[in-house]
């Protein structure tokens, strides 16, 4: 799993000014969170047929991305 921003010190200060850039302009309208990658976590258990996969969790982040 490859979840896009999350709360890290790599940003600092910036780090909201980067989440509102992002709900302005990613597909889903909102920045990923917590629950989002939850999700997926219990579906990659539940699901037995998934193997060696990378999924991207990224609001649509790579559709958009210049």
């Amino acid at each position: 799993m490859v979840p896009s921003l999350s709360r890290s010190s790599l940003l600092g200060d910036q780090l909201e000014a980067r989440r509102e850039e992002l709900r302005k302009t990613l597909p889903i309208g909102r920045v990923v969170g917590p629950a989002d990658v939850a999700a997926l976590a219990l579906h990659i258990m539940a699901n037995s047929a998934l193997t060696g996969a990378t999924y991207d969790i990224d609001g649509g982040q790579q559709l958009v991305a210049h």
